[in-house]
């Protein structure tokens, strides 16, 4: 029964009773007032109740997808950290592998110069000693051939290697195989007792050996300083 119904009985039995209406009126209308009241109060607590559900589940609901965002978030950032220690221990690995390579070529092509220095010392410097004929042509012809195996090795390995420094190392195998190949030549014109006389020769091959491999091997040992310098700084930096 609503109010509307209670209303509607009430003035039937106003009218039914007739004189003491106007009593009973006034009862109706207090008893219409308190049953409106309550009915009022009823509905605002429902109201109030649905509007605090309302809330608790918009509330929940946030948080649901606040966690779910912090979730995607945090898988997110899981993965790009994977990714990017997958490109860092990529990155180590090649840069290791490419310092290894630089390391071992430019310690072959350093022993190849200073080889080739000793051999021009043997070869040159003291041909003029009491020697046999057949043993200065002999160490002349090593002396030429390590020039020219040292030169082969380089060419070869010479892509890992800065392009200033190659030029460089370049010239020096030619230029002194030039003149271990000039000097040999000699030697073969020569008779033994002949040999001696190719002090002109042996002085001028002297000379450009030792104007062309002592600043190659200061070139090789600078670069090789500069590689270990910088392969630190890489290795401290990867590690921070």
């Amino acid at each position: 029964m609503n109010l509307s119904d209670i209303i509607n009985i009430v003035a039937a039995i106003i009218i039914s009773i007739g004189g003491a209406g106007g009593i009973i009126f006034g009862f109706s209308s207090w008893l219409g007032k308190i049953w409106a009241n309550r009915l009022l109060e009823q509905q605002k607590n429902e109201n109030m109740t649905a509007l605090e559900q309302h809330k608790n589940d918009l509330a929940q609901g946030l948080e649901s997808f606040k966690n779910s965002l912090a979730k995607e978030k945090d898988s997110e950032i899981e993965k790009l950290k994977n990714e990017l220690s997958l490109i860092s221990t990529k990155f180590q690995t090649e840069h290791s592998m490419l310092f290894t390579q630089r390391v071992e070529i430019l310690k072959t092509v350093y022993e190849s110069l200073m080889e080739i220095q000793r051999q021009a010392s043997n070869s040159l410097w003291f041909i003029t000693a009491s020697r046999n004929p057949q043993d200065i042509r002999s160490n002349a012809q090593k002396y030429y051939d390590d020039i020219m195996d040292s030169g082969h090795y380089f060419r070869k390995s010479r892509i890992f290697l800065e392009p200033d420094l190659c030029n460089k190392i370049e010239n020096v195998f030619s230029e002194v195989g030039h003149t271990a190949a000039q000097f040999l030549a000699t030697l073969r014109v020569y008779e033994d007792h002949e040999i001696s006389e190719t002090d002109t020769i042996r002085d001028d091959s002297w000379e450009k050996v030792k104007l062309l491999v002592n600043p190659a091997i200061e070139e090789v040992e600078n670069e090789f300083r500069n590689i270990m310098l910088a392969h630190a700084s890489t290795v401290n930096k990867s590690f921070k």
